[in-house]
């Protein structure tokens, strides 16, 4: 058996902080919204009202505060178009299509027989 030890007055590494980094994408991607979203808008420019339509057991509170989370997280970007009227809808930006492979085998994995 080895034992190892570890100096707590290191200053940290990037090796150290990546499980927090690991954790803060774990609690993002982990949360039934965010997944149900990143769906919703994956292939296209997606104003509110059309997420409404898509995800309909989502409130409007709910909707709000996980597209400002996805927006903080470089996951979605909000669109505003103010040619007659100010019109806001949102995409995913590459960092967020980077979790659709995630999302995918996810669906494989309920779609597979147990």
């Amino acid at each position: 058996m080895v034992k190892t030890t570890m100096n707590t007055h290191q200053t940290p590494t990037a090796t150290c902080q990546s499980p927090l980094i690991f954790d803060e994408a774990m609690k993002l991607i982990g949360d039934f919204w965010t997944l149900r979203l990143v769906d919703a808008i994956r292939d296209d420019e997606v104003r509110f009202c059309e997420l409404e339509r898509r995800i309909p057991d989502i409130s409007p509170a709910t909707l709000t505060g996980r597209l400002k989370k996805l927006e903080e997280a470089a996951v979605v970007d909000r669109l505003i178009e103010t040619k007659d009227k100010q019109s806001v809808s949102y995409c995913l930006t590459e960092r967020g299509k980077r979790i659709l492979p995630i999302l995918e085998s996810i669906k494989a994995f309920t779609n597979a027989e147990a």
